[in-house]
């Protein structure tokens, strides 16, 4: 049985903080949150990366997850 197709989802863009939010207390990403945030994306929601952590303390963790997307970072 195939995947069904992405569904269009209510809303475009989804904006997530870092710390408490991507991040586990172990500083990892779950392969769930990964999954959910694919599963957006293909559907077609543009995702941004918001933290109040510099540049230097966030290129790490969004070479990890692979991110393309645009990073307010503070």
């Amino acid at each position: 049985m195939s995947a069904a197709p992405a569904s269009p989802l209510p809303y475009q863009l989804i904006a997530t903080d870092l710390d408490g939010t991507l991040l586990r207390s172990d500083h990892t990403i779950s392969e769930r949150t990964r999954a959910a945030l694919k599963r957006a994306t293909a559907a077609g929601a543009l995702h941004i990366v918001v933290t109040g952590r510099a540049v230097r303390w966030t290129r790490h963790i969004l070479d990890d997850l692979g991110y393309q997307g645009l990073a307010v970072c503070g």
